[in-house]
Formats: C-alpha cells, sequence, structure tokens
C-alpha cells in the first residue's frame, strides 16, 4: 500500500458551519473517525485511512466531479441563456419581456391595465389606460389617451389623447392624435382622418376623410374625399337628430317586399316656402307653393317626396317647380328632384 506524506497543511482564511477539520498530533496515529463536509458542488469526499507521523496511509481517493449548468453569463438583475429554457409551472415577469424584439407587457410606464404585444407598441405611454396595442409600433406615440383598441401594423400610431378609438388593420386611423370614439375596420380605413366618431369598414375606406361624424363601406382606393363620397358602396353622416342624418348608397338598390318608413307622415301648411322632411308628408291650406326645399342628401343627386293635399293648393314656376299645377284633395303628388337642373318636377298638373 502507498504511504502519501503530507509536507504541510493548507491555511483555511475562512471557515462555513458545516466544516469539519481533523486533528493531527505528530508521532501518534489516529484513525479519523470523522467525515470531511465539502461545500462545492458535486464534490466526491475522498476515502482516508490512518494517519502515522504525518502520513496519511491507506488512502483511496477518487477525483472530484463538478457540474456546471448549461447557462450563460448572469450580470446584475440578468440573466443570458446559451441554450433553450424549460420551464414547468407559472413563470412571473414582473418587468415585462422582449421576445425576439416584440414587445410583451404593459408598454412604456407600465399601467397595470394595459396590453402591449409588438416592437414598439405603445413605446411612448406616460398615464394612458385600459389601452390594447397589438403589432408592429401600435399605438407606438399615445401618451394619455385612454380605453382603445389598436390592433395591426402601425394602427392608431400617432395617437396621443385620443380616446375610445378602435382600430383593425395595417394603418388604420394611422393619422389620429386626439379624435375620439371612432371605429376603423380595414387596412388604411380612416388613415388620414383626426376627427370624432368616425366609421369606417373595408379596405381603403374613409382613407381621405379627415371630418366627424362620417360613415363608409368601402373595398379600394377612391383616389379623395370627394371620390370616397360618391363611390364608395355606402356614405353617411351621423347627427342627433335622425331625420338630418344622410346613408348614400353608390350602387343599383333593391328592395324584396313592401318598403315602410319609421314614422307616420306628418303635416304642414302649405305656403309660398314649404320643406318636407320626411318621404310623405300631408299638404293643408290653399296657398300657393312657390318653393320646396329639398332635404340635403337630393341635393347630393336627387330623388322624390309624396305629398298628399288636405287642401286644394296651387304651386307655381316661380321657385323651383318645373311645371305649374293645382293640387287635388286626397290625391297624392309625387315630386322627383333632380339636382342637376335643381329643379321639382310633379307627377300631375
Amino acid at each position: 500500500m502507498t504511504t502519501i506524506a503530507i509536507s504541510s497543511l493548507p491555511v483555511a482564511t475562512s471557515m462555513a458551519g458545516a466544516d469539519v477539520l481533523p486533528i493531527v498530533q505528530s508521532g501518534v496515529t489516529k484513525q479519523l473517525s470523522k467525515t470531511l463536509l465539502f461545500t462545492s458542488p458535486a464534490m466526491v469526499t475522498p476515502a482516508l485511512g490512518t494517519v502515522a507521523s504525518g502520513n496519511i496511509s491507506a488512502c483511496t481517493s477518487t477525483s472530484m466531479s463538478l457540474t456546471t449548468p448549461v447557462l450563460g453569463a448572469a450580470t446584475g438583475t440578468s440573466l443570458s441563456l446559451s441554450t433553450t429554457l424549460g420551464v414547468t409551472g407559472v413563470s412571473t415577469l414582473t418587468g415585462g419581456a422582449v421576445v425576439q424584439g416584440l414587445t410583451v407587457g404593459r408598454g412604456l410606464g407600465a399601467i397595470s391595465t394595459n396590453c402591449a404585444f409588438g416592437t414598439s407598441a405603445l413605446a411612448a405611454n406616460t398615464t394612458g389606460d385600459e389601452n390594447v396595442a397589438v403589432g408592429y409600433r401600435a399605438m407606438l406615440t399615445n401618451q394619455v389617451g385612454t380605453k382603445n383598441t389598436a390592433v395591426g401594423d402601425q394602427a392608431l400610431n400617432t395617437n396621443l389623447g385620443g380616446d375610445g378609438n378602435t382600430s383593425v388593420g395595417y394603418q388604420s386611423l394611422f393619422s389620429n392624435s386626439n379624435g375620439d370614439y371612432n371605429t376603423a375596420v380595414g387596412w388604411i380605413a380612416l388613415s388620414n382622418v383626426t376627427g370624432t366618431g368616425n366609421v369606417a369598414i373595408g379596405t381603403y375606406a374613409g382613407a381621405y376623410e379627415t371630418g366627424s361624424n362620417t360613415f363608409y363601406v368601402n373595398n379600394q382606393n377612391r383616389t379623395n374625399t370627394a371620390g370616397d363620397k360618391a363611390q364608395s358602396l355606402m356614405y353617411g353622416t351621423f347627427d342627433a337628430t335622425p331625420s338630418s342624418q344622410i346613408l348614400r348608397v353608390n350602387a343599383a338598390f333593391a328592395v324584396l317586399g313592401i318598403t315602410a318608413t319609421t314614422a307616420s307622415a306628418s303635416t304642414i301648411a302649405s305656403a309660398t316656402t314649404i320643406a318636407p322632411t320626411g318621404p310623405t308628408t300631408f299638404i293643408s291650406g290653399t296657398t300657393a307653393v312657390v318653393t320646396i326645399t329639398p332635404v340635403t342628401l337630393l341635393t347630393q343627386g336627387g330623388g322624390s317626396i309624396t305629398l298628399i293635399p288636405t287642401g286644394a293648393f296651387t304651386w307655381t314656376t316661380a321657385g323651383n317647380i318645373a311645371v305649374a299645377g293645382t293640387a287635388v284633395v286626397n290625391r297624392a303628388l309625387t315630386m322627383v328632384y333632380d339636382s342637376g337642373t335643381a329643379k321639382w318636377y310633379p307627377s300631375y298638373v
């Protein structure tokens, strides 16, 4: 058996609570009965034999084996991994995350009610809350706007303080900064709008609109605002007064079944100028009618109204009626308006 001589013992400068030290007396044979404890990971303790006169005999040793975790460098508060990290269970990240360049979290300001997913999504937010931004640069410049939903590449990109907007689609509501309660669904829908209360559905729907309270249904580029209004499948305006709202259908329009109105016909007295606002109106009295004021929608193209006389009034050509005539009591009189001539054409005289 090989005798191993120890010429000197190592000097320890610090001790752990679990350390055990052997005591060796020169010239005296002692049997070590205590286990040497080591704190290094995966270390195998050598088997020690008999100590005689400073020599350790009958000593069998095994090389220590240290296993290093496959992790990269840990610096400060971050950890860099060189391989795939598998996580079993719930992993809680209190500071958000960046995954392949995508922001995943609450955006700048870390407002608890915000949700940001995408590169630079909600990147400038300060106090704006209850926002959802999904997509590259979605709500990029938003600072104080609240309750907005932006889904798509650069959706609501330049919003600053606008509230309650819904933007779905590439660059939808792109230019909106402080407009509220707009709804845009479609590629570049309402991309230039800065107003409030607009609704647009479809590709390029309302793409050139900048105002407020408009409605568009469209699927292609109409070049400018005039084209948007005249060529989109549908164009309209919203108003608190229902009779002041407009809906234009720029297409052949077919109705199956019986057409109906939402209210019974009103009655107005005959006068030099009358202004019917519904599709059917009773006209009382006998005063001659010179001018019939068309509702706004008729001035943009044309249309018709039905007058039901309850008095034998007359109409002249001094104003905007093409042919003079006399009303027949209880006989419906249809007046057709043409915006090109700005005249009414009666069904009888």
